[in-house]
């Protein structure tokens, strides 16, 4: 288990480059645009999610006060 979240998603977009660079006929170039697509919108993903989970907690921290 000792590895963080950003280690094991470097460690699938690597299995992921290694599986495209032995079983498809891609260019090099093309699966290192696809890994950098897929890296900023996870990355996208990733900073919208905390700021939601940010203000929902926010939000009930400041519900169950209030009540």
């Amino acid at each position: 288990m000792g590895r963080t979240f950003t280690e094991y998603l470097t460690d699938v977009r690597m299995e992921k480059a290694k599986e495209l660079l032995t079983c498809s006929s891609m260019r090099t170039s093309e699966i290192g645009y696809i890994l950098i697509l897929l890296s900023r919108f996870q990355t996208l993903l990733f900073r919208e999610l905390r700021v939601f989970l940010t203000r929902l907690i926010w939000f009930l921290l400041l519900f169950t006060v209030a009540v």
